[in-house]
């Protein structure tokens, strides 16, 4: 192996995506904020509850023993 050859053997490898992604932090902050969203979307369902389920009768209700700030409109 000559001296040029055993240079450019060397050389690190300057354009893999790890590479890239590695020496950008930002955008690893970026992919798990995306990420959150995504999940938070995805559970939306099981977080928010079944509109239906709801009692049109206990609409803005002052504070008790089950709803302690009192309940909403909705």
């Amino acid at each position: 192996m000559t001296v040029a050859a055993a240079q450019i053997a060397r050389v690190p490898n300057r354009s893999g995506m790890w590479y890239f992604v590695r020496r950008n932090p930002t955008l690893v902050g970026g992919l798990f904020v995306l990420a959150l969203v995504a999940l938070a979307a995805l559970m939306a369902p099981l977080i928010a509850g079944d509109p239906i389920l709801a009692k049109p009768v206990n609409r803005l209700r002052p504070p008790s023993q089950v709803n302690w700030l009192g309940t909403d409109q909705l």
